[in-house]
């Protein structure tokens, strides 16, 4: 799915760009890096969500558990 087509408009966009940005500051990577991952999780739960509001915190816990994981993995 395109991003033009994941956001259905401008503030949820910028939304969800604040969102990528805090957390490529705090696992330290690039928001490209983020923002695909982010993406993918959103268009996932975005298809079955009712309510959108919380979108961007259940995604930054998605991505939480990933990069702890990944910690996890390498210590």
């Amino acid at each position: 799915m395109a991003s033009s087509k994941l956001y259905e408009n401008k503030e949820e966009e910028g939304l969800h760009a604040r969102t990528i940005r805090f957390l490529s500051t705090h696992y330290g990577v690039t928001e490209n890096e983020i923002k695909e991952l982010y993406e993918r999780e959103l268009e996932e739960l975005k298809q079955s969500a009712r309510i959108k509001d919380f979108l961007s915190v259940l995604i930054a816990r998605r991505i939480k558990r990933v990069f702890s994981a990944g910690r996890t993995r390498h210590s």
